[in-house]
C-alpha cells in the first residue's frame, strides 16, 4: 500500500520536470527568434526620409509575390511613380509607408522613383487599386518567363522615366 503514494509522487515529479524542461526550451526559442528578428530588421535597408524599403530588396519581394501567384493565381502589379519634385516625392513616400498594408510593399527605387508592389486576385481588382500618381506599371503573372527580374524592373523604371520625358542617367 505504501508503494502507491511513492509511485504518484514519482509520476508528479517526472511531470513537473518535463514541464520545466519544456518551459526552458520555449524561453530559449523565444529569445532566439527575438534575436533573429532584431538582426533581420536592422539588415533590411530603409529610406529614413520616407520609411520605404530600398532598391536592393525589390526583386526579392517581387519574386515572393510571383510565387504567391503560382499557389493561388492572381497578378502582381509593380507600379512606378516618377516625381522630380523631391518634397512631393517624400510626401508620396511617407503616404505609401503609412497606408500600404501587407502584402503590398513600397520601395525607394532611385532619387526620383518610388515603386509599389501589389498582389491582387485578378487584374480588374489590380487596375482599380492603381494609385493616381502611377507613371508606368508592370503586370506579372504565374508562368511569365522572367530570366532577369532585376533587368525587367530596371527596364520598366526606365520606361516610366521616359514617360515623364526624362532619359535615364
Amino acid at each position: 500500500m505504501n508503494d502507491v503514494p511513492t509511485l504518484l509522487l514519482s509520476i508528479v515529479s517526472i511531470a513537473v520536470f518535463v514541464v520545466w524542461i519544456a518551459a526552458g526550451a520555449t524561453a530559449v526559442r523565444v529569445a532566439y527568434l527575438r534575436t533573429v528578428f532584431r538582426r533581420t530588421r536592422t539588415k533590411v535597408p530603409f529610406d529614413p526620409a520616407s520609411g520605404l524599403l530600398l532598391r536592393p530588396t525589390l526583386a526579392d519581394r517581387v519574386g515572393v509575390e510571383l510565387r504567391r501567384t503560382e499557389r493561388s493565381g492572381g497578378v502582381v502589379c509593380v507600379e512606378f511613380h516618377v516625381e522630380f519634385d523631391l518634397d512631393a516625392l517624400e510626401r508620396l513616400g511617407t503616404t505609401f509607408a503609412d497606408e500600404l498594408t501587407f502584402p503590398d510593399a513600397g520601395f525607394r527605387y532611385d532619387a526620383a522613383t518610388l515603386v509599389v508592389v501589389r498582389y491582387r486576385a485578378d487584374e480588374t481588382t489590380a487596375r482599380a487599386s492603381l494609385a493616381p500618381t502611377v507613371t508606368h506599371a508592370l503586370w506579372l503573372r504565374h508562368g511569365d518567363e522572367i530570366d532577369d527580374l532585376e533587368r525587367c524592373i530596371d527596364d520598366a523604371a526606365a520606361a516610366a522615366r521616359r514617360g515623364m520625358g526624362v532619359q535615364a542617367a
